[in-house]
């Protein structure tokens, strides 16, 4: 089910016709004021936070804060992705910021961004975001450490409707979420505990509000190379073994339950008229919950940057069980890399994960007959900044999904495959609060997170 920005919840249909209008006109009016405001406001704050810096002239400062303002455009395809792709004009505008500030055992880290996409040529209206991170972390003596970090944002997502049919809408919504942490030092080797909360809510018809809970943990150990000793030079203070890589083990249980879920809702498992086995048509009509719990593992590799180029390699597993309908557990097996490298003038990235899900409670036909739905999406995301002279550079970024499964093209809860790629190309400027000579002769390029 497509979103609708005119379509309104059941509070809004009164019997007169004219009172209805009148609701509609007003809170559309009241809509678009605080959109307006809720923008203006993340503005004013990301400009306080840059302007409230103190422009230091030393080689070395205590914080670095930065801002970026950035535009490009180019072409994509399929970008609402649908099964019936075609090509348009596409542009990006936004404006971002980060940095970080100590006082003495605290550690304040900070993000802002707001941007705007446009497509031409096209009915898709255009997209605007806004996300804002901002973290305290304070050191309690050499080996343990404590932080909590708070997060919001607000604009137009395009993700996965549930509702009957599996398929991507655009909905107009805002989360926040909030996060506790504990981290224990040993040298190299660390480990950390956790406690997330998140919600979102959505503001058209078809999204479903959420609640999120979570606690994990990870282990951080280090690998290490031999290094041999030279002849002839004293041992005292030579390097005897040189840090490779860390290999990282994550584990993550979560809680997720979904508000305004009629019990009667979801895919329909053996024909239009049944539903999965806590479902029936008597009761589809009641508002009802539905949770899901998530188990995650994850096993990474980080190498350590040589040269000034780094990455890794991840490989991961989700378990997901609906615990009312059942008709939503999946399993998932995850793999993803990513490698990045920066010079004075040269800083890029490049990005690539692969989900293999299977739906055991989900039967769909295809050539050889019924079988579990599975579906493979696979994503790569890459980004080349070059700069040219004070502050300002150009840059090319690019992104593209691959959606495969073994059902048909028709169906109520599959899709068939397809493509959808986007590229682009623009400027960049960038400023910090370091000292102009210290900007200018940057040995290494810093590319915004």
């Amino acid at each position: 089910m497509s979103s609708s920005r005119t379509a309104w919840p059941n509070f809004f249909r009164f019997r007169s016709n004219y009172r209805t209008e009148c609701n509609i006109e007003v809170h559309l009016a009241v809509n678009r004021n605080m959109r307006t405001a809720q923008y203006c406001a993340f503005g004013i704050f990301t400009w306080f936070l840059i302007t409230s810096v103190q422009h230091v002239h030393a080689q070395s400062v205590e914080g670095l804060h930065r801002i970026q303002f950035e535009s490009a455009g180019g072409l994509t395809w399929n970008p609402d992705q649908s099964l019936h792709p075609l090509v348009s004009g596409h542009t990006r505008s936004s404006v971002s910021g980060w940095g970080t500030q100590d006082w003495g055992a605290n550690t304040m880290t900070w993000q802002a961004k707001s941007e705007v996409l446009g497509f031409a040529g096209t009915d898709f209206e255009s997209r605007k975001t806004s996300h804002l991170t901002w973290s305290l972390e304070r050191a309690l003596n050499e080996n343990v450490s404590t932080g909590l970090r708070a997060g919001g944002f607000s604009g137009d997502v395009l993700e996965r409707n549930l509702r009957n049919a599996e398929e991507w809408s655009l909905f107009d919504a805002t989360q926040w979420n909030a996060r506790w942490w504990l981290t224990l030092n040993n040298g190299l080797r660390h480990g950390q505990l956790y406690a997330h909360r998140e919600e979102w809510n959505y503001r058209t018809l078809g999204g479903l509000d959420r609640r999120e809970f979570a606690f994990g943990s990870s282990l951080n150990l280090p690998i290490l190379t031999r290094v041999r000793g030279k002849r002839g030079l004293l041992k005292v203070n030579q390097q005897r073994t040189h840090h490779l890589a860390n290999l990282v083990v994550c584990f993550e249980h979560r809680e997720t339950q979904f508000d305004g879920w009629a019990l009667g809702e979801g895919p329909v498992a053996g024909g239009d008229w049944l539903r999965s086995d806590a479902v029936s048509a008597f009761n589809g009509t009641l508002e009802g919950l539905s949770l899901w719990t998530e188990t995650k593992g994850e096993l990474r590799l980080e190498l350590e940057e040589i040269s000034g180029i780094g990455g890794g390699l991840s490989s991961g597993w989700v378990y997901r069980q609906d615990e009312v309908r059942r008709a939503y557990d999946a399993w998932t097996f995850r793999s993803a890399g990513w490698i990045s490298g920066a010079s004075a003038q040269w800083a890029g990235r490049l990005m690539w994960q692969r989900d293999a899900v299977t739906h055991p409670e989900l039967t769909v036909v295809n050539e050889s007959g019924w079988e579990a739905y599975r579906y493979a999406n696979s994503e790569v995301q890459f980004r080349l900044e070059r700069g040219v002279k004070n502050g300002w550079g150009v840059f090319t970024e690019g992104q593209a999904q691959f959606w495969r499964s073994n059902a048909t093209d028709q169906g109520w809860y599959q899709r068939g495959d397809w493509n959808a790629w986007s590229l682009r190309v623009g400027w960049i400027w960038q400023r910090s609060n370091e000292a102009r000579w210290v900007q200018h002769h940057a040995p290494v390029r810093r590319m915004a997170p």
